[in-house]
């Protein structure tokens, strides 16, 4: 376990370095105004939309969404760990790296990963002793190579057997209650969360043990059950057998997306070592983004029915937001009652293999969904067809996939893509309307956050009045009390800070956005977007209060507050 390296020392390792220079050293960059532009390094593009700031300290790609600071610009194109990227930066600019004491969260973290290991010797030792849990691997057609492979154990029927031969004291006890792996009753007592059923260690990228799967080898249900969340395990972040494909495989040229342990290791056992499956969860952004890291083709595996289709479509959706031009999705819809493990066992590795090569692509999957649903037979159809299909085109980034799936949406509709948006916006009432992509602006919170982000001292304009009556979780609340605190940070100091990863793409997103507002007007709109916000909320809680009154009766403080927020909506005429 390694000591933690105080935020305060990284906020200053990157205050001090010149991203620019950095940068400059790998790839060409070219002065764009106040920015620097180039061709993005992480995804192929014509036009570049890689652009760095200098003053702020950040990049951001306006293509594929790549965002960061120094530290993340060096993790992702010089493939570096974290802790080698501050080091190498450490030593450049003369900082010391002194580590700070780990908290007790953290040490109580670091002792689960020693004992899950512990757990998986002791699951495999058992399927050593267990014919029938032997028996039913053979069944399936699994090696004793693969099952070692894979870590595959065996957890007998007692309800006490960790507890027991792995002889833990009330500590270890109380570890193991924490990372899932027993389940403590009202009594105080504890008891095996896994029992008769065979054993899938789900392992981090790392290759440390955090969770397992585990196979019902009786009538127990479910017949397939995960560890619940831990310290050490978010299911919707991880992928079973990514780290397994990772180490089978030098370079990923393809991943496979499956819904199961099963169909996983029966397809390594038929030598397609690159399928991972997701936990008992539906694929989101994470998993994609995760598997991202590793290869640009992601192909999808769903049964053919219904639900097979949804999960797809489900899929397909999350997927349009971080779509590079250079990434691949597909999608190979199965036969119908076979899944991956059946169907492999049945035409072996060739064939299936053959069948990955003839997976749909997104865009056609995309289209033949949409018109199941809005069959193009009336202008009606025709109508709505194009507002879906332009809502979900729009969430994607700018680039040649972008243009072509527009152009594709034109062919199938036979018309211009004027018409498109026109037919596309009638299907819209007047509260609904959005604008289109040419002339679509910022909420009033999207905007004051650019334009706070770009001019930390406007925090010091708004009064406290105006964010005691916000949302305190709003991400424009929290930003101007952390540029209330520190005004001159940089963007590159402050993504340094940032804990929440989704936060930290909108805070560059926004950061680089390019306003088109004079410096004279910038108080002026900032100031304006706050009072849109103080306005909608206003008459957001005035209906909560009306609405609440024609039920039940107001508490006398509500009344006061009804009464001010009306004073308020006649003044405001």
């Amino acid at each position: 376990m390694s000591n933690r390296i105080p935020k305060e020392t990284i906020q200053d390792i990157v205050s001090r370095t010149d991203i620019i220079e950095v940068i400059q050293s790998r790839i060409s960059i070219v002065k764009k105004g106040q920015n620097y532009s180039c061709r993005c390094p992480f995804h192929d593009e014509k036009t570049p939309s890689f652009s760095v700031n200098a003053d702020k300290q950040f990049y951001y790609c306006f293509g594929c969404g790549a965002h960061g600071n120094v530290i993340s610009f060096l993790i992702e194109y010089d493939r570096m760990e974290f802790m080698d990227a501050l080091t190498y930066l450490a030593e450049q600019v003369g900082v010391t790296l002194n580590a700070e004491p780990p908290t007790e969260a953290d040490q109580q973290r670091d002792d689960l990963y020693p004992l899950m290991k512990r757990v998986e010797n002791y699951y495999k030792q058992s399927l050593r002793h267990s014919p029938q849990a032997i028996e039913y691997l053979k069944s399936r057609g699994l090696t004793g190579q693969t099952a070692k492979d894979y870590g595959i154990g065996y957890a007998p029927p007692e309800w006490e057997n960790l507890t027991c031969h792995l002889q833990c004291n009330a500590k270890q006890q109380g570890q193991l209650i924490t990372a899932g792996m027993l389940i403590r009753k009202d009594s105080g007592k504890s008891y095996d969360r896994f029992r008769h059923r065979i054993t899938f260690p789900i392992r981090d990228t790392r290759g440390r043990v955090i969770a397992f799967g585990g196979r019902s080898l009786g009538d127990d249900t479910p017949k397939y059950l995960n560890s619940p969340e831990t310290p050490i395990f978010h299911k919707s972040n991880e992928l079973y057998g990514l780290y397994e494909a990772r180490q089978k495989n030098k370079t990923l040229q393809q991943i496979l997306v499956v819904e199961g342990y099963m169909d996983v290791v029966s397809l390594a056992e038929h030598g397609i070592n690159y399928a991972v499956a997701t936990l008992g969860t539906a694929t989101n952004a994470k998993h994609v983004q995760k598997l991202l890291r590793y290869t640009q083709d992601v192909i999808f595996c769903f049964d053919g029915d219904r639900a097979g289709q949804q999960a797809a479509w489900k899929a397909l959706t999350i997927n349009l937001p971080i779509l590079r031009d250079d990434i691949q999705i597909r999608f190979l819809f199965l036969p119908e009652k076979e899944d991956p493990d059946s169907l492999v066992r049945t035409i072996g590795k060739d064939a299936f293999e053959k069948k990955l090569q003839e997976a749909k692509p997104l865009s056609a999957v995309f289209f033949e969904s949409l018109e199941q649903q809005f069959p193009l037979k009336s202008l009606d159809a025709k109508a709505r067809f194009a507002h879906e299909a332009l809502q979900l085109i729009d969430t994607m980034p700018n680039g040649i996939f972008r243009q072509l799936m527009s152009q594709q949406l034109t062919d199938r509709c036979h018309l211009s893509m004027d018409e498109i948006n026109r037919l596309g916006s009638s299907t819209q009432t007047a509260s609904e309307t959005t604008p289109t992509r040419e002339t679509r602006v910022l909420s009033p919170a999207q905007l004051a956050s650019a334009l706070l982000l770009q001019h930390p001292q406007l925090a010091q304009k708004i009064d406290d009045a105006s964010t005691n009556s916000a949302n305190q979780k709003s991400l424009l609340i929290r930003l101007i009390a952390h540029f209330r605190q520190h005004p001159e940070i940089t963007t590159g100091e402050l993504l340094t800070q940032w804990d929440n990863t989704d936060e930290r793409q909108t805070i560059a997103k926004l950061a680089a956005y390019q306003l088109p507002i004079p410096k004279a007007g910038v108080e002026a709109e900032f100031l304006g977007a706050i009072a849109r916000l103080k306005e909608r909320r206003a008459k957001q809680q005035l209906q909560a209060l009306i609405n609440k009154a024609k039920t039940t009766d107001l508490t006398t403080e509500e009344k006061q507050q009804l009464k001010s927020l009306l004073h308020d909506k006649v003044d405001q005429g």
